[in-house]
């Protein structure tokens, strides 16, 4: 199967659909400084039983910091009720591209509240993030995904065309 960002201009409502969710049922949009507190609040629900919630100071240190690319984030809404149900944000490092050549749009978070899990979301999701990093120039989308994740975002990433390059561990002792 051809990776979501190639598979036509089909986007989330086409992949919600084929999973049995109406497309009417969800929109996509941009992010903007005015839905910026939509997009962590979304991530703290999403990331709630692994990683916890992320206050708004440290939101903005770590996630709209001058690595954030908004014309690749974005956040995806029920359309019924505009009440915000997913998020995927994307970063860039100018300072890997001047070393590589390779102008990577990494997506350093994406999530889905409970109920649009196992629904196509987060793919959708995906597909349009990555057709945006294509019309934005990038030459290369990266992500990173904790091995104990317990969503299947794996096969998420697989079906998106996605495959492991780098493996990681990180040891932890406490004192």
């Amino acid at each position: 199967m051809a990776p979501a960002h190639q598979r036509g201009r089909q986007g989330v409502g086409t992949a919600l659909v084929r999973a049995g969710v109406a497309a009417a049922k969800v929109r996509v949009e941009p992010w903007s400084e005015h839905d910026d507190e939509d997009f962590r609040s979304v991530r703290n629900e999403a990331y709630r039983d692994q990683w916890g919630p992320m206050p708004q100071d440290l939101w903005q240190n770590k996630i709209t910091n001058q690595t954030f690319e908004p014309e690749t984030s974005f956040l995806l809404r029920d359309a019924a009720t505009g009440t915000p149900v997913g998020v995927l944000v994307t970063m860039h490092w100018e300072a890997d591209t001047a070393a590589t050549g390779i102008r990577d749009a990494r997506s350093m978070l994406i999530g889905t509240l409970r109920e649009y899990r196992r629904c196509g979301a987060a793919s959708g999701l995906i597909g349009h993030a990555l057709r945006a990093a294509a019309a934005q120039q990038y030459h290369r989308a990266g992500l990173s995904v904790d091995s104990a994740n317990p969503f299947g975002a794996f096969g998420i990433f697989e079906r998106a065309g996605f495959t492991p390059t780098i493996r990681d561990v990180r040891w932890a002792f406490e004192v």
